[in-house]
């Protein structure tokens, strides 16, 4: 359907469905619970310089990791958060309309069909929930846009060693937004169905590349887990 579209033409039409799915009118929602707490521990972080050890009205809060924190806390920094709700947003939108990207990406590699591609990646773009969460800064959309990059990347690592560490990257940092969800959620299912879609030869697989895959990302992933469990094992 797609296929005379030029792959430049794609990715702009798909940058400016991004800019309308999560730019606009990014102050009008309200902040549910979850949304106003990622902005108080933020808040928090740069007021006190404790960028480590995220606390809420003073108290410790390390029941998830910090990730989405530090970034919506960077964005703080930027603007001003206190007042204007959207800059606090921004990071989000910005890291969804990424993975919109990496999702066009991930199923080019997955089907060679660039309009298939293509089609999927707008459906996703324009999905409500992804909306959503695309224009809010919690922590469930920044862990399942570090896990599409994830796959992408370990996808490609087929061709080139280093996207084995890049794939460990994303897939650290997706632990280091919610800690193992996306990886029960998205990862392990999506690795089950393409070995078995694929009928992939397991033998065949590298082992190189799958330690350095695991080596990574418990790096990126669990460094700050270690770290709490050192100073707060109680």
């Amino acid at each position: 359907m797609f296929e005379n579209i030029s792959y430049k033409k794609m990715f702009i039409i798909m940058l400016g469905i991004a800019i309308f799915s999560f730019f606009l009118n990014l102050s009008i929602p309200e902040a549910d619970i979850m949304e106003a707490r990622n902005f108080i521990t933020a808040r928090e972080m740069v007021s006190d310089g404790n960028w480590l050890i995220p606390t809420m009205n003073g108290n410790i809060r390390i029941e998830k990791p910090p990730l989405p924190t530090w970034i919506t806390a960077a964005a703080y920094m930027m603007g001003d958060g206190e007042k204007n709700t959207e800059i606090l947003r921004i990071p989000a939108a910005i890291l969804t309309s990424l993975m919109i990207f990496l999702f066009f990406e991930l199923v080019i590699t997955l089907t060679k069909d660039k309009s298939l591609a293509f089609i999927s990646a707008v459906v996703l773009a324009t999905s409500f929930l992804i909306i959503k969460m695309g224009k809010t800064g919690s922590w469930d959309i920044y862990t399942n846009i570090f896990t599409v990059g994830a796959l992408y990347f370990l996808l490609k690592s087929r061709e080139k060693t280093i996207y084995s560490s890049v794939a460990g990257i994303f897939l650290g940092l997706a632990i280091m937004s919610k800690g193992p969800v996306s990886i029960f959620a998205m990862f392990i299912p999506f690795i089950i169905s393409y070995i078995i879609t694929y009928k992939v030869n397991i033998k065949k697989i590298s082992l190189v590349k799958i330690v350095i895959f695991i080596i990574t990302t418990l790096f990126i992933g669990g460094a700050w887990y270690f770290y709490i469990y050192g100073v707060h094992s109680e």
